[in-house]
């Protein structure tokens, strides 16, 4: 049986105006992947797809396990920016798209 999840999301932010517009730094979307990933570690793997490795997490001591997910990010006119979550992997489950 194959179970198939699905969710979209619009976040809209009021944003003070500044030198630099929020544009700017909207239009490169490896900028907007590192703010997301902060600590966790991220690699580049081509064009607007990146794959983030979340940190381990540890279920009662009992099951560790790291989801991973690649990343589809990219950007449209007026500082709209664009998350498509396109492949996922549990390490430590055997669970895998």
């Amino acid at each position: 049986m194959n179970t198939e999840f699905k969710a979209s999301e619009t976040v809209k932010i009021l944003v003070e105006e500044r030198i630099v517009p929020i544009q700017h730094y909207l239009s490169q979307p490896e900028r907007v992947v590192k703010a997301i990933a902060e600590n966790t570690p991220m690699e580049h793997l081509s064009g607007d797809r990146y794959l983030l490795k979340m940190r381990p997490l540890n279920f009662m001591d009992l099951y560790e396990f790291q989801p991973t997910v690649v990343l589809k990010v990219w950007s449209a006119d007026h500082g709209i920016i664009h998350l498509d979550s396109q492949e996922y992997d549990i390490k430590g489950l055997d669970a895998h798209k």
